[in-house]
């Protein structure tokens, strides 16, 4: 980070000062400079300060010395410098630039506005304050404003790392793949060793299969950089994605040693160590998610003591959804451990799971919403339910059913002879891991081709549409129409045979009731399906189907087509 905290600027113009600067002021300030550029701030400041005794009210001066400040950590000092060269000269915009800069450094993003915006007020010009207002806009998750800042900021400099650098994190998460890619590149070739620009390029490779590349270019901005935090989290990422478990929790483990309190680090980490089957240890880190930005949308309330694993006896205890209905469906099991702990369990959960969670073992109440009438001593999260009550792979409670369809008249299927199959290929669009988990109905079609069976949709969204789409009306009797909630699904699937599905809540409904069910799994899974079995310790009326190699489909399709004809026989 340089003297106005994003570019090389100019040194200031001698002369130009109203205080009478002299040649030494200059040549003082020429140095602090180059000490600034390269990285030798403590020297920087001395200076700085020494040509500041010469012009005290030198703002350009006064600028670049918050910069040097703000680089050591020493912000406090740095806005109070910058303050007063705004005082001294409001029109200059660098000292606008530069504290907005410190107020992001900080995390204050919207403090950082107003002076990145004053800035471009001055000196629409000012390609670093576009950048900075970009990297601003990127971390509010808005992307698609970020992309015109940075794009502004390569208009009046178009050879910026750090702009395309930036524009390129926007466009990825625009799920622009290729446009990223090119931007990543373009840097790289200003800059060819910044490892902030290879640490993004390698987590964009990722996103698009290329797991050895990836692996690649995220070992080279480690090398670079090895305290750059960012870089092992996306390296570990990319070494799970490619199955090396091991080789992904050592470098969560190196970015957890830098920042110890990193949650995203303890999420991911959280994911291996659950995967591998390592209960204890996953559960702890798993509370991490708490803290994870990614999680504020999903992020639950319920005021009132933690319940801490102790006696319920007569206590009546809240339990509430988070996360998804697959989750959810999941983890309403452990209602009846906590009954039978003596506590009346009230479990809050979304309006489309409520009747159905009404039937679950040990609910006295299910609700949608917290009012007067839901009173309760203690309160805890579904999902950590399983480190409270110290859940390992021999004590998963995994009586099924334990989720009753209510009475309800389902569509009326016909009996002809043939086996029911209910299918779904595809999830909810917007879950992060949707590319690997949901699949293209053609795939399927080798399925549909099996006599004695008959093939009905429990697909809703818009992915129903495939059936229209591809034709095969003929194939595959759609009933989205009768799937208004879970109630009607469960409802629904009381007449199937057998359910085949992707990794979606569906299958974890079919799994609740007890229903044969076939679920088709990605190379690397969700931590729930663990790994190298084919059975679920969570459902015991579950088949698992695994990709044998990232994105292999075919030999999923194909060892559930062969299973399908062995049923037949049997």
């Amino acid at each position: 980070m340089t003297e106005n905290m994003s570019q090389d600027p100019k040194s200031p113009t001698p002369g130009t000062q109203t205080d009478g600067g002299t040649d030494e002021c200059d040549s003082l300030v020429q140095q602090a400079r180059e000490h600034h550029m390269a990285g030798r701030l403590g020297e920087a400041e001395r200076l700085y300060r020494q040509a500041l005794e010469i012009r005290p009210e030198a703002a350009e001066i006064m600028s670049k010395l918050g910069a040097a400040l703000a680089v050591q950590g020493k912000f406090t000092e740095a806005v109070s410098v910058l303050r007063r060269a705004i005082g001294n000269a409001p029109d200059l915009a660098e000292a606008h630039n530069n504290l907005g800069s410190i107020f992001q450094m900080q995390g204050r993003l919207d403090d950082a506005v107003e002076p990145l915006r004053r800035a471009l007020d001055i000196d629409p010009n000012q390609a670093a304050a576009h950048a900075n207002l970009g990297n601003i806009l990127l971390q509010q998750g808005r992307p698609e404003d970020a992309a015109q800042s940075f794009q502004k900021a390569l208009e009046i400099e178009p050879d910026t790392a750090q702009a395309l650098n930036g524009l390129g994190s926007a466009l990825l998460q625009q799920n622009k793949g290729e446009e990223a890619g090119d931007a990543f590149h373009r840097a790289l070739a200003i800059t060819p060793d910044q490892p902030e620009i290879l640490s993004n390029l390698g987590n964009l490779l990722r996103n698009q299969g290329k797991y050895d590349e990836a692996v690649e270019t995220l070992q080279k901005a480690v090398a670079l950089q090895p305290k750059l935090t960012e870089a092992h989290i996306n390296l570990g990422n990319a070494l799970k994605s490619r199955g090396d478990w091991d080789g992904a929790m050592d470098a969560y483990k190196s970015a957890l040693s830098l920042e110890p309190d990193n949650a995203e680090t303890h999420w991911n980490n959280a994911q291996v160590l659950l995967m591998t089957g390592q209960f204890p240890e996953g559960w702890a880190e798993y509370e991490w998610r708490m803290k994870c930005e990614g999680f504020q949308s999903l992020i639950w309330s319920a005021s009132g003591p933690p319940w801490d694993g102790s006696s319920l006896e007569g206590k009546t205890i809240l339990v509430f959804c988070e996360q998804g209905f697959g989750d959810s469906i999941q983890f309403v099991r452990y209602a009846e451990t906590l009954s039978a702990m003596g506590g009346k369990v009230i479990v809050k959960c979304p309006p489309q799971l409520q009747a159905l969670f009404e039937t679950t073992p040990g609910v006295s109440r299910a609700v949608s919403r917290l009012d007067r009438t839901v009173e309760y001593n203690v309160q805890a999260s579904l999902l950590s339910l399983p480190r409270l009550l110290g859940t390992n792979l021999d004590t998963i409670p995994a009586t099924v059913p334990y989720l009753t369809p209510p009475e309800k008249q389902a569509a009326k299927l016909p009996e002809n002879g043939s086996l029911k199959a209910g299918i779904v290929w595809a999830g909810n669009p917007a879950h992060k891991n949707d590319q690997n988990r949901s699949i293209d109905l053609n795939l399927l079609k080798p399925l549909l081709a099996v006599d004695g069976f008959d093939f009905y949709s429990l697909q809703f969204g818009e992915r129903s549409q495939d059936i229209t789409r591809l034709e095969l009306e003929n194939d595959i009797v759609d009933l989205s129409g009768n799937l208004e909630d879970f109630s009607a699904t469960a409802a629904v699937m009381r007449n199937l045979d057998l359910i085949l599905s992707v990794d979606t809540s569906v299958v974890h409904l079919a799994g609740a009731l007890g229903k044969p069910v076939w679920t088709l799994l990605p190379f690397v899974p969700d931590w729930r399906w663990l790994l190298g079995r084919d059975d679920s310790p969570w459902y015991p009326s579950m088949r698992l189907f695994r990709q044998q190699a990232p994105g292999d489909w075919q030999g999923v399709i194909e060892n559930v087509e062969s299973a399908l004809r062995q049923r037949l026989l049997n």
